[in-house]
């Protein structure tokens, strides 16, 4: 139909950033926030965790005012199984002494 909207379209996305810090880790959030905005993208907070290794307290980290959950490990079976693959319960934990976030 000639003039209507385009209908939006829903994209899945795994990724992960990793930082040695609390506040390079919240850095990187809000450039990846920024971008996502730029780009018409939205971010799933509900889908969105932190992941710290030796943290002596956990680290807080939001977007657009929102705490995310922090969180033991990763799973990303639900990833592999959107792929149509079964690779069991692939669970990812990061370098020692880094705090990281799954998106």
């Amino acid at each position: 139909m000639a003039g209507s909207a385009p209908k939006p379209r829903l994209l899945k996305c795994c990724a992960a950033l990793a930082s040695h810090t609390e506040a390079g880790l919240q850095r990187l959030v809000d450039k990846l926030s920024h971008a996502c905005k730029e780009f018409g993208l939205t971010i799933s907070l509900k889908k969105t965790n932190i992941l710290a290794q030796d943290a002596e307290t956990p680290p807080v980290i939001t977007i657009n005012n929102t705490e995310l959950e922090v969180v033991d490990s990763f799973t990303l079976s639900h990833f592999w199984r959107d792929k149509g693959q079964d690779r069991g319960d692939n669970q990812v934990g990061g370098e020692e002494g880094t705090t990281s976030i799954s998106l």
